[in-house]
């Protein structure tokens, strides 16, 4: 994955392309199989992904390598959040703002 490319314009991108793909298999299996689909290969992706966002050196495993890493997810304002509390233990936030959900209504 490049870290270059923020994670909105990766979900557009990926939005585009399973658009088409949902459309036919909404023909082809109706549309409550064809949710329940792609609702579980999302699922299972996030969580690769999250796995993978991690690292086995312990000293990248803490709450500020997580804050950056979110950083990633708030780029190009497509997360606008207020922070409730920020330590070296706690990120603690309130979302107020999500281009994700309004991009995938």
């Amino acid at each position: 994955m490049n870290p270059e490319i923020p994670i909105i314009k990766r979900r557009e991108i990926e939005a585009r392309v399973i658009k088409p793909i949902f459309e036919e298999m909404v023909l082809k299996l109706g549309r409550e199989d064809a949710i329940s689909i792609l609702e579980s290969a999302i699922k299972r992706d996030a969580i690769a992904h999250g796995n993978s966002s991690g690292s086995s050196n312990i000293e990248q495993n803490d709450m500020p390598a997580f804050v950056k890493l979110y950083e990633l997810w708030t780029a190009e304002d497509a997360l606008e959040i207020d922070i409730i509390e920020q330590t070296n233990q706690i990120f603690n936030f309130n979302v107020t703002g999500c281009l994700y959900a309004e991009m995938y209504q």
